[in-house]
């Protein structure tokens, strides 16, 4: 079951990494209190793209990880879902596009943000990934 949200704008879109390298997308705020407690009955859907095997050959990975932060320019950060995502290339295919639903757990900083770190070659940053409320 899905649960609602009343903004279903609240969404960042993150062009992924050329070469081995990390990239960050921008923070959703997700407008909890003082102290630090976000309840809101919401899930979120990460969603990635297929990569061809000169974006992602094989063995190269590129890993989602999932951040909050009390800041808006994202520091002091902290890691609350690792690996949300990996997506390998293997048999010179390339990688499957996926997606996965998370909850925000209580406690987090006030915005939400994710990371892809890819290792390896290939150029991925004509491709982006998405996080949205799951509505």
């Amino acid at each position: 079951m899905k649960f609602g949200l009343q903004d279903a704008q609240l969404n960042t879109a993150l062009v992924l990494p050329n070469g081995a390298a990390t990239t960050t997308s921008a923070g959703i705020d997700l407008q909890n209190g003082t102290h630090g407690d976000f309840v809101a009955p919401v899930q979120f859907t990460l969603t990635v793209p297929a990569c061809t095997t000169s974006i992602l050959p094989d063995a190269g990975t590129i890993t989602y990880d999932i951040y909050t932060s009390p800041n808006a320019d994202l520091s002091s950060s902290t890691k609350i879902i690792a690996g949300l995502i990996v997506q390998t290339g293997a048999s010179s295919a390339g990688a499957a596009g996926a997606s996965a639903d998370f909850r925000v757990p209580t406690g987090v900083g006030r915005y939400l943000f994710y990371k892809a770190v890819k290792s390896g070659t290939g150029n991925a940053s004509t491709l982006s990934a998405t996080l949205n409320p799951a509505v």
